[in-house]
């Protein structure tokens, strides 16, 4: 959602005034929040949900800090990417 320029409220909002770009947002956070809902009853980890989870202890140290590492670069590179792309008109917010 904030890749796409908004909150939650303001993806609906906008998709609503006709923006395609909030479209394909709220499409695909409607898809992986179900998506999540359906793999979180599967494995009975829903029961969990609320509760504290210290990364390092379920996946390991190198696992939780290569992982930190892997989502910050491809949020750096999905935001850059934005950011060229509305620069040059292709997108616009």
């Amino acid at each position: 959602m904030v890749i796409a320029g908004g909150c939650g409220a303001g993806s609906l909002w906008r998709a609503g005034e006709g923006q395609v770009k909030l479209w394909i947002a709220v499409l695909f956070f409607a898809l992986g929040a179900s998506a999540m809902r359906q793999w979180l009853v599967r494995t009975d980890l829903i029961r969990r949900l609320g509760s504290a989870v210290f990364l390092p202890n379920e996946i390991g140290w190198a696992g939780a800090v290569c992982g930190v590492a892997v989502l910050m670069a491809i949020w750096y590179l999905l935001s850059g990417w934005n950011e060229q792309v509305r620069q040059i008109g292709v997108l616009k917010s």
